[in-house]
């Protein structure tokens, strides 16, 4: 060491982790000094290092995970709807702040492709640090300086100790009332660089497991069959209450880092499930003029559904380019029957179909310069033959002397179509301006082939009662748009589609051809600002011109369902939509408060309207060429807040929709308007670390307006969930539900419904068994009521007997 100062003499002093302390006085002047260090422990005084339960990092907000948990959590979507801002729907879709999530990712890897259900219900939430929201979340990289989404993704973290091990779950448990059982095997694997996750259930229990298939993300539809078995209506209560099905789900999924920016994802699943369902329904609907036609069924319904698909995505993501392909399969084969029971004789109904789609999108991106092109192809195959049969003959009339004598009626139906997409966008961006050119051509080939025939020997298909219908479509346009940056968080975007669409039809029976083609322009502008730190604000305008399909244009009979034939007169049907949206968003992450307040006003004009006209119990469907309109608003809004010292989340949040349309009924054009309210209320509260507390409450009311028609009362429902969990002790927590169920328009049966469920769960290392026993209130019926356009309708579900299960679970 070296001293350069004027002091005549120094302290010198040795000193270290487990070291005792020497210090000596030395004079000033060259020398060498010698320490014998002697071993001390040294107390250090305890400190408590708490995390901030929602924290703030720019446009990522995260949530620990360990502030919101409780020992009665499992899965981390058990968590995930006591976080504030955040919702998670009935179908286990995720919302911020009122708006979808775009992504949903295991540390930064989107392995599910949308069915992230499997990921929140199965894995653990002891296995998760942190859940991070990314707002404004643009996937692509080389899209990131140019344009950044509404909606935001979410992340999941997991703790070190849960990285690069394989979790695997078992379970296996047995009941009574009937006899119950319910089998479930996870296997899992996360890393950075590559993870999967591999899944089988069953259960006869009740537990729908269809939800953990279903994809949030937004994906083009398919093919949807024109007929269908008539079951009875769901009620609005918890699945688990009346649902009496037998599934078996499998699934495999993993992705691969193929270097830094390249990954592979793969999946496939195979979903069966066989779903029993019995109830009683009273119809009501209402006709102009006359007295309103009343229809009483009781209805049985098995339903066979098998489901499997497989998904292969590569992707490569660079700062300067963007390259993905994914291919999908997905198959179903529907097998139903079904008996209703209410009119003079049974009916009975029988339904087969198989749906096959093949779909393949890719997408590159690539920035030269200042410049930015996004290439997108879209392709899709479908196919889906199907047969729905009724017996006993219904429609004689409409067969004339073939119909004599027959025993039902059989209604076949083959589809096909191809649809292909191609765009190229150009941007351009110079200072706060940004410019883009969109070129597009969209073609559709569909072929749709039906007969409805008399069950019986001989029986000849009559070209009246058939379709062999061929449509083209093609669109091709070009969309200029351009984006300004105003500065303080504010941004505009317009832009224009100018298109022209071309459809032509060729019915091979009657020899019919129809062709139509018109230019067509539509605008849209949206603007998005920020107001402060917390606050933002989007508003748009948008207008639109669509044009139908093959399912538009058929002019032979098709049997719907057992009571309804219908046909379209091969016009094709046209709107033109215009939207209005406006939203508030607030998120303070310092008083853990979120809220959101939107509205949506649509207008469309259509060219047909359909006609229904009543023959007893029986329906025809026609449609009518005579414009018409139909108007909609939607005003809600959600408020959620964290308590910290509380350990507690409140929810509030409210809806109220009107339409404004006008239906035929027998030739004759009535206005109608539909309305409904909801308001719900929720929280979770931590009484102490032992008892917990959830409940929600929720009031609805809908009403009815027919023009002509007086003393349609409004339908007000109310429902109520309660559980009280209490941990007995690190190991073991007991918990009680509670549902109450209200509806004032019932007029048979209780207007009230009481549920109660009880569960224990004790855990021992890696074991976990638990008792849970259902509706320990007796079982019965589910009344419920409801409007829909010109009917009413009250119907009954049976409701699943009271229950005791007894599962064993493994955690690896």
């Amino acid at each position: 060491f070296k001293y350069k100062g004027g002091r005549d003499s120094l302290a010198v002093s040795v000193s270290g982790l487990n070291v005792k302390e020497q210090r000596k006085i030395i004079r000033r002047v060259t020398q060498t000094l010698d320490f014998r260090v002697e071993m001390s422990s040294i107390r250090i005084r305890e400190v408590v290092v708490t995390p901030r339960v929602v924290e703030r990092r720019q446009d990522t907000i995260s949530y620990n995970v360990a502030s919101f948990r409780s020992l009665a959590d499992h899965s981390i979507g058990d968590v995930l709807q006591k976080m504030p801002g955040i919702e998670v729907s009935g179908d286990g879709g995720i919302r911020y702040n009122g708006k979808p999530i775009r992504k949903f990712y295991v540390e930064g890897l989107d392995m599910f492709e949308g069915r992230y259900g499997l990921a929140t219900q199965n894995i653990r939430a002891e296995d998760i640090a942190q859940v991070e929201v990314l707002e404004h979340h643009q996937p692509v990289h080389a899209l990131e300086e140019l344009s950044l989404p509404e909606e935001a993704a979410l992340n999941l973290r997991l703790k070190p100790a849960a990285k690069g091990i394989w979790g695997a779950t078992l379970r296996m448990g047995g009941g009574y009332a009937p006899a119950l059982w319910n089998a479930e095997a996870t296997g899992m694997f996360f890393t950075r660089r590559f993870q999967t996750m591999n899944v089988y259930k069953s259960n006869n229990a009740g537990y729908d497991l269809s939800k953990e298939m279903t994809s949030h993300y937004r994906e083009r539809e398919h093919l949807q069959p024109l007929s269908a078995v008539h079951a009875p209506g769901s009620p609005d209560t918890d699945r688990r209450r009346f649902l009496d099905n037998s599934p078996h789900l499998l699934s495999a999924n993993a992705i691969s880092r193929l270097g830094e920016e390249r990954t592979l994802t793969a999946g496939a699943y195979y979903f069966h499930d066989r779903q029993d369902a019995h109830g009683k329904s009273t119809s009501t609907y209402y006709r102009p003029g006359s007295e309103p036609l009343v229809i009483g069924e009781d209805t049985w319904v098995g339903q066979r559904m098998e489901h499997a698909g497989t998904t292969l995505n590569f992707e490569s993501n660079r700062d300067n380019s963007y390259l993905r392909n994914r291919f999908t399969f997905d198959g179903r084969w529907d097998r139903d029957k079904g008996e209703v029971r209410g009119g003079a004789e049974d009916v009975g109904q029988e339904f087969d179909c198989t749906s096959l789609a093949f779909c393949n999108d890719l997408r590159a991106t690539w920035k030269v310069g200042n410049f930015v092109f996004d290439f997108v192809s879209e392709s899709d195959y479908g196919q889906m033959p199907s047969s729905y049969q009724v017996t006993p003959m219904l429609f004689p009339e409409i067969f004339e002397e073939t119909g004599r004598g027959a025993t039902g009626v059989v209604q076949h139906v083959d589809e096909n179509f191809f649809h292909t997409g191609n765009s190229l966008e150009s941007s351009y961006k110079s200072g706060k301006w940004q410019f883009e050119v969109k070129v597009a051509a969209d073609v559709e080939l569909g072929r749709l082939k039906t007969a409805l025939l008399p069950l019986g020997q001989g029986v000849v298909a009559a070209l009246d009662k058939s379709n062999d219908l061929r449509e083209w479509q093609t669109d091709y346009f070009v969309a200029p748009g351009i984006c300004l940056d105003a500065g303080k968080g504010g941004t505009w975007w317009f832009d224009c589609t100018l298109g022209h669409r071309y459809w032509k039809t060729e019915d091979g029976l009657r020899g019919d051809t129809g062709t139509g083609a018109h230019f067509y322009a539509a605008p849209s502008v949206r603007v998005n600002w920020k107001l402060g730190r917390n606050l933002s604000l989007d508003a748009g305008a948008a207008y639109d011109e669509r044009a139908g399909g093959l399912h538009d244009l058929y002019q032979g009979f098709v049997m719907t369902d057992y009571r309804v034939i219908s046909n379209r007169g091969g016009d094709m049907p046209e709107t033109r939509a215009q939207r209005y949206n406006l939203s508030l968003s607030y998120g303070n992450i310092l008083r853990s408060l979120f809220a959101s307040v939107h509205a949506l006003y649509h207008r469309f004009r259509n060219n047909l309207i359909y006609s229904v006209d009543y023959e007893g119990v029986l329906s025809r469907m026609r449609s009518v060429r005579l414009p018409n309109c139909s108007d909609g608003l939607n005003v809600g809004g959600s408020v959620s807040k964290y308590l910290g010292r509380a350990h507690s989340t409140l929810r509030l949040s409210g809806l109220y929709s009107r339409s404004w349309n006008e239906v035929m009924r027998e030739s004759r054009l009535v206005k109608a308007s539909m309305e409904h309210v909801r308001v719900e209320a929720g929280c979770n509260v931590r009484f102490s670390p032992t008892v917990l507390w959830d409940y929600g409450i929720a009031f609805h009311r809908s009403g009815n307006q027919l023009e002509g028609m007086d003393g349609l009362k409004p339908i007000d429902r109310m429902e109520q969930r309660g559980t009280l969990s209490i941990v007995i002790c690190r190991k073991a927590v007991v918990s009680w539900s509670g549902e109450h169920y209200y509806n004032g328009s019932i007029s048979e049966g209780s207007r009230n419904m009481f549920f109660m469920d009880a569960k224990a769960e004790l855990r021992c290392k890696r074991m976990v068994y638990s008792m849970e026993a259902r509706n320990l209130l007796g079982e019965g019926d589910f009344y419920t009521a409801r409007y829909d356009d010109a009917m009413g309708h009250v119907y009954t579900c049976s409701l699943r007997k009271p229950s005791v299960m007894f599962t064993i679970g493994f955690n690896l």
